[in-house]
């Protein structure tokens, strides 16, 4: 019967049973947390890439001060102009006698340090203000001084001193060209500009023997004219001409002078026998000098300084980010020529002196007043303080330069919100902990410690400096 076999055969289901609530809540559940921790590997990548991007930032611009200012340093005295005080062997063949200057290391000739700079500092001390940056109190001016820009050149003929002198370079000697076109370059700069020009004489048979001269643009021709002095019998060769002033009384070297710079047995006294300044302690020494010089170089100075610089440019109020700088000033004076910015964010720039008291050519580093390192402790320059093997409480004006220790210590551009650095202390004879005031505003480095912080420090030894 139709309805028997209908109810004799099995039933089929119209659908398929479906998740339950609580199967779906427990899936959705499971794919919310796969994708939070997705989410989290994926910002911690982010953000651990940021952080080493940050730090390589750091690193590389340590890297690129580091080698700016070791490049400078190991040319310091090029042309002739010491780097040191010196102190000569009385019974040395070269220099039979022993000669000095009053105020030595670290205050002048071709390596210069102003240890922690005091409050109110500017580069230049005097001027416009809008032209005058703020110097980071409690860090570093490292000042070199030689021929940093251009070669020194060799003259056709040894030239002697007089109060107005004409020095001929050569420009061609044949065929072949020489390297004068930096020369020209800065000396059509110098008397376009009206500034002064400085340029280091040497005499070439006694290297210790230096005299400092001005440029006179009144007998300076910088376009290449035949050679008035033959030139190993090559025809055709062309000289440029540099005209000098050696005035005692009236010109640029007075301002070395006072500035503490100009040493020994220059060759500035017409008399024939010069009188040398002497530190304190130092014997009495007198000897006569040559009068030709047989090199030309001319004199640069570079100051290196951390400058004050704002997250608002020129705003005071806005967090502290300095820039390490490099000024170029007229040697010896206050006349700024031209000052760029080498590296951002650095907080501290600290150079320390070693100098070899007791001569024998190691140096104690104890980390206090007692060793022979200056400006790696806050008593270094307190009076009585000597160090081992000296004498004279001014030990330091008397001993061998053995190397330059710079530190510098550089933060990054960005801040990290998880990360507290740590705080930052005393560094060689610095006080970094305390605060600061630039332009009546105060601070201190570590009001914000979001920011990473990484330091480099090096050495420059004796045969880097020339």
């Amino acid at each position: 019967m139709p309805g028997a076999l209908r109810s004799s055969l099995p039933t089929r289901r119209s659908g398929r049973r479906g998740f339950s609530l609580v199967e779906l809540l427990v899936a959705i559940l499971i794919l919310s947390l796969i994708m939070a921790a997705l989410v989290e590997l994926f910002t911690s990548s982010s953000r651990i890439a940021r952080v080493q991007t940050e730090v390589a930032e750091v690193q590389q611009s340590l890297r690129v001060a580091q080698e700016e200012i070791t490049r400078m340093v190991r040319m310091a005295g090029a042309g002739g102009l010491p780097v040191r005080w010196l102190d000569r062997d009385p019974e040395s063949r070269i220099s039979p006698f022993t000669y000095a200057i009053e105020g030595a290391f670290p205050n002048g000739f071709a390596l210069e340090i102003q240890s922690n700079v005091p409050t109110d500092t500017r580069m230049p001390q005097t001027g416009t203000d809008a032209n005058r940056a703020w110097v980071m109190p409690n860090s570093d001016v490292l000042i070199v001084r030689g021929s940093l820009t251009t070669p020194a050149y060799y003259l056709l003929d040894s030239v002697p001193v007089s109060a107005n002198m004409v020095v001929e370079i050569p420009d061609t000697v044949g065929d072949r060209l020489w390297p004068t076109g930096p020369l020209v370059a800065r000396v059509d700069e110098a008397i376009l500009a009206n500034r002064p020009l400085s340029f280091i004489g040497r005499d070439l048979l006694n290297p210790d023997n230096y005299v400092v001269m001005e440029l006179n643009p009144a007998t300076t021709n910088t376009v290449p004219a035949a050679c008035t002095v033959a030139v190993a019998n090559v025809p055709g060769s062309q000289c440029i001409s540099i005209g000098l002033t050696h005035n005692p009384a009236g010109n640029v070297e007075v301002a070395l002078a006072n500035g503490l710079m100009t040493l020994g047995n220059k060759l500035g006294n017409y008399s024939g026998v010069p009188t040398f300044n002497l530190p304190s302690g130092a014997p009495v020494a007198t000897a006569p000098v040559p009068r030709d010089i047989g090199s030309l170089a001319m004199l640069d100075e570079f100051r290196y300084f951390v400058r004050a610089e704002w997250q608002v440019p020129n705003d005071p109020t806005s967090r502290l980010t300095p820039v390490l700088s490099r000024a170029e000033f007229v040697p010896g004076t206050d006349i700024l020529i031209d000052q760029i910015d080498l590296v951002e964010n650095i907080l501290s720039f600290q150079v320390v002196a070693a100098l070899d008291a007791n001569r024998d050519s190691e140096i104690l580093d104890t980390g206090d007043d007692q060793d022979e390192l200056l400006f790696n402790d806050a008593g270094d320059l307190a009076t009585g303080v000597n160090s081992p093997g000296a004498t004279a409480t001014r030990w330091w004006e008397r001993m061998p330069l053995a190397y330059l220790r710079m530190t510098l210590v550089a933060q990054a551009r960005r801040p990290d919100h998880r990360y507290e650095a740590p705080l930052l202390g005393d560094l060689e004879d610095a006080d970094l902990a305390g605060t600061i005031t630039i332009d009546g505003e105060t601070y201190s480095l570590n009001d914000d410690l979001r920011f990473r912080r990484r330091a480099r420090q090096w050495t420059v030894d004796p045969k880097d400096l020339q």
